[in-house]
């Protein structure tokens, strides 16, 4: 049976720093609490455990496995006659523990609340409300009753269906998600129901228990029997369970490329030594494969071995943590530890391993992958609405004051002529129903057609970005956009930051220099020379063979080869001389004994043997590598052009093939890397030897690595493995024990030479950031990768100058930190640096975030450098990063970019969220706002159409204000000459239709088609794009101008209609329907000339046409 309790006496070797104290025990009956029971519910420490059978309170239920054999019919609970079951589930103890995953904003009780607030917190929308409530009472309205509320209903009706379809969409996605089933342990018979199952201690009939046990112990002689036609048979204890279902506790099988649905302990893997390999994408952004290890000293193959275990789990509590966990098991009255090797988190894909088995710890929302996400992410908003808000707001104030004015203008009027006007006798009107018709007349001076037209104009904007330019032909992927509402967002980026994995790298490493004995040698990495090799190796006296030991991983045998010469000619040449010295292969050949050629050896050696690579056979016949890295894989590859290749490894020994032999080395033991422990302690005089060279790769963005080694004596060794021993079984301050034992062993090394790696950039990552950073956009990287890694490609992408100073904050010494930034502050106010960039991890970020000076200070400093790299971040800590800078800096616009599900809580978190398609799949793309599948389309998209996509919004919106407050400043001025009661100037179908058929087009088309520039000058120029960062389209200052000469251009107007009709007397209707329709036109006409062919840069047959179209419109209205 499986439980979970509580338990606050914890074994005093793990602190609960470490491992909060939960317990997971897996065992027989002798597991089973026992500590009382109240009406059937068995009580244990702090929790208490419920049968499925019964009414189940809360999420707290244990669903009891039963595997019954010969040797343990009573293993069934108490209650049901039996002592307890050998196997079960529960989830860990948490009351409501959520296990299906939720990115779906809504719900169908939250989604209308959530929506009537998001609307109207938008203060045109709470305007309109209030308007159109007021226009719904008898007598009050002069424009009509439902002017203001169906249109106001139609628009909020079509922007909440379309967030509710959108949210649909991620709904659909979670339910499909959370559907998804794995293989899971259960024990289930034909022809027997799960309730007499659960009941068989009160079975009587004998025969029917034997059979049973013939069904079980048949399937245990053969777990996976397969029918005549292929199919598995009806009977399995492996039952396919919906993701949703998958609780604590569970038992889970795996295949290989299966995805891992909840983070578990590896039990079993059939891969070499127990090693199971997993791709950890979605995780930490990087694609190569990771090893993970099942507990030796348990083996948990077969059923009849997990139902005979008794061991006892401690774990830690869901935590965010991806780099770190912290566990133990005991067995046998023996705990060992857990650690992050032991498990398979969610989001992982099994790789070259045809199964697992692992016990489920964390389930749905509570995995790591999960707590990493962003929760309920805020609806995103375009940065221009908040000028457009402030904009409405001092309107509605105008709106007041105006109805205040005239009505101000209306009581003097009554004193001064209406009193003694006898056709005016009891005619008056009281001051609020005067009021009232005012604010109503003039509330269109705030335009609901703004926020119709716009969704419109958002619409169109959409089918415009289908840029053949952003369509990636190799991979068939066109840009998308997924969101179009912050359109206007593009052109007015700040910050960038972006994960480095696939995003700016292709994630594709080879090895291109080396330096060995003082000299400089290029690796051209010709992959038609290596393929000569593999085929030379192949070409032997006797055939080789692929041996398939059943571990998923074929082992490469091969008999004595003869590598031809041509084979491996040429790969490896000697910079500046290559007709000298010829390849390394030759050299060797013709001059075994000299020290140069003994340095070669050595490093070549050293290449071959210093890595965790496993060969493996491709269904090509060709001989590939399963690498933890891709460094590892081009190191890997380059011995194999130096003429050692891999051919077998286990976990104790590898084997390798050269020219003429068969060498197997014994691997005693594998210390990882480590950044804290880079440099070993004789650093500086191995380091004096080759620091010209790897100065001169690092300045070609080339990843370096410096190769050492040392022989020990069996008395070093024994000392120094004793000490590792010691260090590697502990269960407190284990890794600082572990490097501690590894910096005795890393000393006195002897040089063997280094190697510089090319990480390929994709294609024009450089140039794309040359052009942001012209652009007055800083780039920031946040990657969960190493910081070596990371400085090295920030080079490469000129994130880095050759110029540039790097400042890197290391964690342990808070006040060495502090001082660190202090320095760097100050140098930075005197303008002492020319170009700066912080280079600090994930752990050192933790001891920021927990020291309140420290934060203050990290922040001011980050505010003031140009670029920012953050290695090792978790996505939680990578989403921290956009969320404080947004605090910070609130008039700055992020975006965010990124291609794995690690991105996915920053893409959420930023303005405005890029997902690449790239080879970690489509889900950073799917949940973000745009997706392109290069990072150099992101010069155009911002540049370009941001630029473009700025300027028509702005447009838009200026313009729609500019010709409402003309054309109510025209009303306006009428009111004197009618005694401010509110008589319009224009007759009611004239204004129905003013802002759809005669006002609409010399909007809309600027806010669709508008180019102020082309975008070759927008590419070359890039400074350009500080139109749109500086608010310049759209602010407070253009309003006040615009609003300037709208009111200057309605006086001339009117006045100039006035002076003909009231004036000069010169028509023969003297009317106020035909004052008022030659006002009408006249606004018409001039909006229409003004705004599509006076002040349209984009002069093309559109707006003409749209300019004719209208103004005829306009005629045939007078006409008629």
């Amino acid at each position: 049976m499986a439980r979970l309790r509580r338990d606050d006496e914890l074994d005093s070797s793990l602190s609960e720093d470490t491992c909060p104290p939960i317990q997971l025990d897996i065992g027989h009956g002798d597991a089973t609490p026992t500590r009382g029971r109240l009406n059937g519910i068995e009580e244990t420490t702090g929790v208490r455990v419920e049968y499925d059978d019964m009414k189940k309170k809360n999420d707290l239920t244990t669903e009891s496995l039963f595997l019954p054999s010969e040797g343990s019919l009573g293993d069934l609970p108490a209650k049901d006659g039996g002592n307890g079951g050998p196997l079960g589930k529960t989830n860990h103890g948490h009351v409501g523990s959520i296990r299906a995953i939720t990115a779906a904003r809504y719900t169908l009780l939250t989604f209308l609340p959530y929506q009537l607030y998001f609307q109207f917190s938008k203060i045109a929308n709470l305007y309109f409300l209030i308007t159109g409530i007021i226009q719904l009472i008898p007598g009050l309205s002069t424009t009509g009753t439902y002017t203001t509320i169906l249109p106001l209903l139609f628009f909020l009706l079509f922007t909440v269906a379309r967030e509710g379809y959108d949210d649909f969409r991620r709904y659909q996605l979670d339910k499909e998600e959370n559907k998804r089933t794995s293989r899971v342990l259960r024990y289930t018979l034909p022809d027997f129901s799960v309730r007499l199952m659960r009941f068989w201690g009160r079975m009587k009939d004998k025969q029917e228990r034997k059979s049973i046990l013939e069904s079980f112990s048949a399937y245990q002689r053969n777990p996976k029997p397969e029918t005549s036609s292929g199919e598995q048979p009806q009977f399995s204890p492996w039952v396919e369970v919906k993701w949703i279902d998958i609780k604590v506790g569970d038992i889970i099988e795996l295949s290989r490329d299966e995805s891992v649905p909840a983070d578990l302990i590896l039990l079993y893997a059939d891969g070499r030594e127990g090693v199971a390999y997993v791709e950890t994408m979605a995780l930490d952004g990087e694609t190569n494969l990771k090893t993970r290890h099942s507990i030796h000293q348990w083996s948990c193959e077969s059923i009849d071995d997990i139902s005979q275990a008794r061991a006892l789990f401690v774990v830690e509590d869901p935590s965010a943590d991806l780099y770190e966990f912290s566990g133990k098991v005991s067995l046998d009255n023996t705990t060992f530890p857990l650690n992050l090797s032991n498990t398979l988190l969610r989001g992982c894909i099994v790789r070259n391993t045809n199964r697992v088995v692992g016990m489920v710890i964390n389930t749905g929302e509570e995995c790591k992958i999960r707590m990493n996400a962003s929760k309920n992410p805020d609806a995103k908003a375009p940065a221009i609405q908040l000028t457009t808000n402030l904009v409405v707001i001092l309107l509605a104030i105008f709106v007041v004051l105006l109805a205040v004015g005239c009505t101000v203008g209306y009581v003097i009027w009554k004193r001064t002529f209406e009193v003694k006007a006898w056709y005016l006798a009891r005619a008056g009107v009281r001051l609020i129903d005067i009021f009232v018709a005012f604010a109503i007349m003039f509330n269109n001076l705030i335009p609901l057609a703004l926020y119709v037209s716009l969704e419109l104009i958002k619409f169109a904007q959409f089918l415009l970005l289908r840029d053949i330019e952003m369509y990636d032909e190799a991979s068939n992927t066109p840009m998308v956009s997924n969101t179009q509402n912050i359109y206007e967002n593009l052109g007015q980026i700040n910050y960038i930051l972006s994960d480095k994995t696939g995003t700016l790298t292709e994630n594709v490493m080879k090895l291109r220099k080396m330096t060995i004995g003082g000299e400089i040698w290029l690796h051209d990495g010709l992959e038609g020379s290596r393929e000569d090799t593999k085929e030379a190796v192949g070409a032997m006296r006797e055939t080789p063979s692929i041996q398939v030991d059943g571990v998923g991983t074929p082992r490469i045998t091969i008999e004595m080869p003869t590598i031809t010469q041509d084979a491996a000619d040429p790969t490896c040449a000697r910079q500046g001389d290559p007709e000298t010295y010829g390849n390394i292969m030759r050299y060797l050949e013709s001059n075994p004994t000299t020290a140069l050629a003994q340095r070669l050896s050595q490093f070549a050696l050293c290449l071959a043997i210093c890595h965790t690579a496993y060969p493996e056979a491709q269904d090509s016949g060709k001989t590939g590598f399963q690498a933890a890295s891709p460094d590892e894989l081009a190191l890997v590859e380059a011995s194999q052009d130096l003429g050692y290749l891999l051919i077998d490894r286990t976990t104790h020994s590898i084997t390798l093939l050269t020219s003429s032999t068969r060498e197997t080395y014994e691997v005693l033991h594998v210390i990882e890397f480590s950044s804290k422990r880079k440099h070993p302690s004789n650093e500086t005089s191995i380091m004096e030897r080759c620091l010209e060279h790897i100065e001169i790769f690092a300045s070609d963005g080339l990843r370096t690595l410096v190769y050492g080694y040392r022989f020990l004596s069996q008395k070093e060794y024994d000392s120094w493995e004793a000490l590792h021993h010691q260090a590697t079984t502990s269960l407190l301050n284990r890794q600082n024990m572990i490097e501690s034992a590894a910096e005795h062993v890393e000393r006195d090394l002897q040089l063997a030479g280094a190697t510089g790696i090319e990480d390929k950039l994709q294609v024009g990552v450089p140039e794309t950031i040359e052009k942001f950073q012209q652009a007055n956009i800083k780039i920031w990287m946040l990657t969960g990768d190493k910081r070596e890694t990371a400085i090295t490609i920030a080079h490469s992408a000129k994130i880095c100058k050759s110029y540039s100073e790097v400042i890197i904050l290391n964690g342990g010494d808070e006040s060495e930190m502090a001082e660190q930034m202090l320095d760097t502050l100050l140098n930075l106010n005197a303008g002492r640096i020319a170009h700066s960039v912080i280079v600090i991890d994930g752990q050192a970020l933790v001891e920021v975030e927990e020291n309140e000076t420290l934060n203050t200070r990290f922040y001011e400093l980050l505010l003031k450098v140009d670029s920012v790299i953050c290695c090792r971040a978790s996505p939680s800590q990578k989403a921290a990063m956009v969320k404080r800078i947004r605090q910070l800096d609130s008039k700055a616009i992020t975006l965010a970019i990124g291609d794995g599900g690690n991105d996915i809580a920053m893409i959420q978190e930023a303005h405005v969220g890029i997902g690449i398609s790239g080879k970690e799949g489509l889900q950073a793309a799917r949940v973000a706002d745009y997706s392109i599948a290069q990072f150099r389309f992101l010069q155009r998209l911002l540049l370009v159409h941001g630029h473009w996509l700025y300027v028509r919004t702005a447009k838009f919106i200026l313009l729609t204000f500019w010709k409402e407050m003309l054309f109510y400043v025209v009303q306006l001025l009428y009111q004197r000459w009618n005694g401010y009661t509110g008589t319009s100037l224009f007759e009611s179908w004239s204004l129905a239709v003013w802002n759809t058929l005669f006002t609409a087009l010399p909007v809309m088309i600027p806010g669709v088609f508008e180019q102020d520039l082309s975008a070759e000058t927008l590419l070359n120029i890039p400074e350009l794009y500080g139109y749109g960062q500086q608010s310049r389209g759209f602010n407070m200052r253009q309003y006040w101008w615009w609003m300037l000469m709208a009111v200057s251009e309605a006086l001339v107007i009117y006045f100039m209609v006035y002076g003909l009709y009231g004036v000069e007397h010169r028509t023969g209707d003297q009317g106020l329907f035909a004052l008022g329709d030659l006002a009408f036109s006249i606004c018409v006409v001039f909006i229409n000339v003004k705004l599509l062919i006076l002040d349209y840069h984009h002069k093309t047959w559109i707006p003409i046409f749209a300019a004719i179209l209208t103004i005829s419109g306009c005629e045939e209205k007078m006409v008629a």
